[in-house]
């Protein structure tokens, strides 16, 4: 190991995983935590990519449009929830 002293310039590390609880303006839970498996918005993925341009999208934030990702699932919340 000791002949790596020095060489490693650099170390990252990205995760695939967000969770999102909606809060009320006290801090207080609207929602339960909806993981990154919760997979009930994968149909909003489609209505995001009437919306707006998906490689577009990608190539500028580096993002795909995925059931995974927050943009689907605020979609989702926003029309299966509206109270929220």
């Amino acid at each position: 190991m000791s002949g790596l002293a020095g060489r490693i310039k650099a170390v990252a590390l990205d995760t695939f995983a967000s969770s999102l609880v909606a809060v009320d303006a006290d801090g207080r839970a609207l929602t339960p935590a909806i993981t990154y498996a919760d997979s009930r918005c994968g149909s909003y993925v489609d209505v995001l990519r009437e919306r707006v341009d998906e490689h577009e999208t990608h190539q500028r934030t580096g993002t795909r449009l995925h059931a995974s990702y927050l943009p689907a699932r605020l979609v989702w919340l926003k029309s299966e929830q509206p109270a929220v």
